[in-house]
């Protein structure tokens, strides 16, 4: 009895194994819906697009599903993207599908698996910066003051529809004042059209310092020494012209002693942006003695080139003192007053000073390279001699015895 059972549940065993592979052979296979999607993010981040398609021939060779076509299965499964454009790097979009293919399964024993697609967007190039100052190039002409801006537009900018305008004046500039100057588009707004070309707008106006203007010389240090070796030239020649010379009389020597600077205060008030006076010290020889005095050769609107050199508009326009002035000199006086031998010219740099620039202060900075030994020194014209007065003759009375 033992023994058939044994048998019997042997048998039993046998059969429950076929009736489990049977029931395998009859379950439906699976097609994950997700194996036959593709997918494409291209563009720039924060503007990219995805693009995709669902392979639905490839579904029906791999499962035999030789009487469906693939017009119908594009009917039965679908899907949609959470977005699928102005993508940007770390975006996640889903994929969900909608399936209506039971029909489908139970003909051809299959079960489609439509399980949400996630996808992270990641990888995309950021869309480039787009700087429309690094395609203009500003510049400042004419002399501060009376100064102009230009903007030209180089060709090498990537988007040919940019132009530039300078707000505000583009005259009467001067160093260190500012000019703003915008970019826009006649297509709209920079900014969008920026975009719908790929890049990303960095600014749309700039400001920019006025610099580089010629000027007019305000301080001792923008003389350079060529400039003053050139003043220096003209103003020799204009003292040995100018020079009221007289019989008997030459020049000696003619000595370069410093200058003074006059600048403006306020070009409005005053005639000049600046005046530079050149002092000289002047011998003379005459018969009566050397006659020794200061002069000065001015000269007007002495301008300072961006370049960091002078020029002078009209080197040969100059100012010396004028005869009535001052005038000094040497040997006997005459009954008006007048020297034998004169000059038009001042005993002592102070004299100078004071009558022909101390007017000035009201409308000039006042600034001078003369040296303290000049400025204090007494004066070098010597003073007419006197002489003393013959006695009186007087007639005396001899009395007789």
């Amino acid at each position: 009895m033992k023994k058939i059972i044994a048998v019997v549940a042997v048998a039993g065993v046998m059969l429950l194994g076929g009736c489990d592979k049977a029931a395998k052979a009859n379950e439906p296979k699976t097609i994950d819906l997700n194996d036959y999607i593709d997918y494409t993010i291209e563009g720039y981040s924060t503007k990219a697009e995805l693009t995709y398609t669902i392979r639905y021939d490839d579904i029906i060779d791999d499962f035999e599903l030789e009487d469906v076509a693939a017009s119908r299965l594009e009917k039965k499964i679908t899907g949609t993207w959470s977005a699928m454009t102005y993508l940007s790097n770390g975006d996640e979009i889903t994929f969900t599908w909608t399936v209506d293919a039971d029909n489908i399964e139970e003909k051809y024993n299959v079960k489609f698996e439509a399980e949400d697609l996630k996808v992270e967007v990641k990888d995309l190039d950021e869309m480039p910066e787009y700087d429309p100052f690094e395609y203009v190039e500003v510049t400042f002409s004419g002399m501060t003051g009376d100064g102009d801006a230009t903007v030209n537009a180089l060709d090498t900018n990537p988007l040919e529809d940019v132009s530039y305008r300078i707000e505000g004046s583009s005259y009467w500039l001067s160093n260190g004042d500012e000019v703003t100057v915008t970019a826009y588009t006649y297509s709209g707004s920079l900014e969008d059209y920026c975009e719908d070309n790929n890049y990303i707008l960095v600014q749309d106006s700039m400001t920019f310092t006025v610099e580089g203007l010629d000027d007019y010389v305000s301080s001792l240090d923008q003389l350079t020494p060529e400039m003053i070796a050139e003043l220096q030239a003209q103003a020799n020649d204009t003292i040995i012209a100018s020079a009221d010379l007289d019989d008997g009389m030459s020049i000696t020597s003619v000595d370069y002693v410093g200058l003074y600077l006059l600048a403006t205060k306020d070009y409005s008030n005053s005639w000049y942006h600046n005046r530079v006076y050149l002092i000289y010290q002047v011998t003379v020889s005459t018969p009566a003695g050397d006659l020794v005095y200061f002069t000065y050769v001015g000269f007007n609107n002495v301008i300072y080139l961006a370049d960091g050199t002078n020029e002078i508009y009209d080197i040969t326009s100059t100012d010396t003192p004028s005869y009535y002035d001052s005038r000094v000199g040497i040997g006997e006086v005459d009954s008006w007053g007048d020297y034998e031998y004169e000059q038009t010219g001042f005993a002592t740099v102070t004299d100078l000073y004071n009558n022909e620039l101390r007017s000035e202060l009201e409308y000039y900075n006042i600034t001078n390279d003369i040296p303290d030994s000049y400025l204090s020194a007494e004066p070098v014209v010597p003073a007419p001699e006197e002489t003393e007065a013959a006695p009186e003759e007087t007639e005396e009375t001899v009395e007789e015895g």
